[in-house]
């Protein structure tokens, strides 16, 4: 299939699809794979033969699991996966090693692999709208495993950016304290969580410029050194960075329009 395999995108989004060819491994030239917005509840095997892969959007299906095969996608920058069935990630996700870009949001996650601080040069990570902060609950309800909340190795990233927390169940105690090991932090939402005060962890983040939390809680007294050069962004911002997306080549969150807004730059 030599034409086939010098396709470079390939776009099946809305498609009512509930699976994937295993012929799609043939397609060795692709860089750039959309299936958001179909019925996947799983993905094919084949897909590891697809090492050329720089985006690739899974968003809004059904997806109850990844398979280990994604771990071979080593030259994945961007990733959409936000929008399914997710409960936890195979440990071959901590080899996408390449990933800049990583949402996972609104999915069911109490936890992430173990190899996840793997991912060191993750710059922006989703995980808003999750089950963070939560007992793990077998078939039955019965409790699995005790609320984690945070885990630490989101805190062993070295070039994260921006970091969204927003919509689950964390506290104070849930949050590490090793949160301020996140020393190139610009960006972080923790609104909507169960947070009765600004957390000391957060006040010592030396690069954080912008933060959403809940209104009712008081940002004003801190004895950081650090707290005074953040900002905190209109009320309408979390609806806009946290809802809309773009697809494709031109799927850029809403978040970084409004930034740079804020921050007088062109979009």
């Amino acid at each position: 299939m030599p034409f086939a395999r010098s396709f470079a995108e390939l776009d099946l989004s809305n498609n009512l699809l509930e699976d994937l060819c295993p012929e799609i491994r043939f397609l060795t030239g692709l860089k750039n794979l959309q299936v958001s917005g179909n019925k996947l509840q799983h993905v094919t095997n084949g897909i590891a033969g697809l090492t050329n892969l720089t985006k690739l959007s899974l968003d809004l299906n059904k997806l109850k699991d990844l398979p280990e095969e994604i771990g071979e996608l080593q030259n994945l920058h961007r990733i959409w996966l936000d929008s399914n069935n997710l409960k936890g990630l195979p440990e071959e996700f901590g080899n996408l090693t390449n990933l800049t870009e990583l949402h996972i949001d609104h999915n069911g996650l109490y936890e992430l692999c173990e190899s996840f601080s793997q991912l060191t040069a993750l710059k922006e990570l989703f995980l808003h709208n999750n089950s963070l902060g939560l007992d793990k609950l077998g078939e039955f309800g019965e409790v699995l495993a005790p609320a984690a909340g945070v885990p630490l190795s989101v805190c062993e990233l070295p070039n994260l950016l921006a970091l969204s927390l927003s919509a689950n169940s964390l506290n104070a105690k849930l949050l590490p304290q090793k949160l301020s090991h996140l020393t190139n932090l610009t960006e972080l939402w923790l609104n909507i969580n169960n947070f009765d005060n600004l957390p000391r962890q957060v006040c010592d983040l030396p690069k954080l410029r912008y933060l959403l939390m809940d209104q009712e809680i008081d940002t004003s007294q801190t004895t950081s050194d650090y707290f005074g050069q953040v900002a905190f962004p209109p009320e309408d911002f979390e609806e806009v960075s946290l809802t809309k997306k773009k697809k494709g080549k031109a799927k850029e969150s809403e978040k970084k329009q409004q930034l740079n807004k804020l921050m007088g730059k062109k979009t």
